[in-house]
């Protein structure tokens, strides 16, 4: 997901930058195709096979406005559970059609300007959503969120590190 907020112009070539080794990485293991995300768009670009369409997305994307990462944690969240609930009820009435659901890998681009503690809280409700996941009887690694931050203030981001590491305790 790449915050496309109006504070995040002034690193907007650092975002270019990650974004395209990230696409090349995130393209080689993921047959299907990764999802591009915006944070100010409705539309995601899904099943990206390749780097080119994705990478002109991001380097033509307006920074407008202000970030709604909430909003769009809450619908990938959304997603990746009904996906494994789907896939549970197959596997319970023993269905052959069903398909198994790839890991979540989320990679957040994004800056402090968002980070507001009702938004803190919220970042909380989704990573306690995906919590479900984890349960003994599933397989490791079904669900990744790095956040790369754009960030200069050392203040702001080591209060963020300490919320996200605190966070990932609580799982």
């Amino acid at each position: 997901m790449v915050d496309d907020s109006t504070s995040m112009k002034q690193y907007w070539d650092s975002v270019l930058e990650v974004f395209e080794a990230l696409s090349y990485l995130v393209t080689d293991l993921d047959p299907n195709g990764f999802e591009l995300w915006f944070t100010g768009s409705d539309n995601p670009l899904r099943n990206c096979g390749k780097t080119t369409a994705p990478l002109q997305t991001v380097q033509y994307s307006k920074q407008e406005g202000t970030a709604n990462i909430d909003l769009k944690l809450d619908i990938i969240v959304r997603e990746h559970l009904e996906a494994l609930k789907k896939l549970s009820s197959k596997l319970l009435l023993f269905d052959r059609t069903a398909k198994p659901v790839k890991p979540l890998s989320l990679y957040i681009l994004t800056d402090k300007v968002w980070w507001e503690d009702s938004r803190i809280c919220f970042l909380e409700y989704c990573v306690r959503q995906l919590s479900q996941l984890v349960k003994p009887d599933m397989v490791n690694h079904q669900i990744g969120i790095q956040f790369i931050f754009f960030c200069q203030d050392q203040v702001d981001l080591k209060l963020m590190e300490s919320v996200v590491y605190g966070i990932e305790g609580q799982l």
